[in-house]
């Protein structure tokens, strides 16, 4: 619990960058509508990723002190990293209806819910802005 509290608090502090992204992009109605979109979705992944790390970061003294080894205490930190970027990933590309697409009406559940992944849309994301 003491990480997910200090990925909060990271998250808290990183929303006037979120914001200023946000009141900087593209309006919706515009022909870079999709550069807006894929800057703010990279945002909102890299913050994520960044509290993430850092709070589960704060575990690894704790982790030490519990195994006594740091081998140990890394190899459950880095499994413990990759379980929660891995599924957290996923999660957020299930709620993915709350950020919006630029092209497609505004609708809470979409007709295809489970079509693509979250890879896949960062993917997309990353070659609109930098390829």
């Amino acid at each position: 619990m003491m990480s997910f509290a200090i990925a909060a608090v990271i998250l808290g502090a990183l929303s006037p960058v979120t914001l200023f992204v946000l009141y900087n992009a593209p309006p919706l109605g515009s022909a870079n509508a999709i550069l807006g979109h894929s800057m703010m979705l990279l945002t909102h992944v890299f913050a994520i990723a960044f509290s993430g790390i850092m709070a589960n970061r704060r575990l690894l003294d704790l982790l030490r002190r519990m195994t006594g080894r740091d081998t140990t205490a890394r190899a459950v930190l880095f499994s413990w990293l990759g379980g929660n970027l891995f599924l957290g990933a996923q999660l957020a590309w299930n709620l993915r209806p709350f950020i919006g697409s630029p092209g497609l009406t505004i609708q809470f559940l979409r007709y295809d819910p489970l079509r693509g992944n979250f890879y896949e849309a960062v993917w997309r994301a990353f070659r609109h802005l930098f390829l």
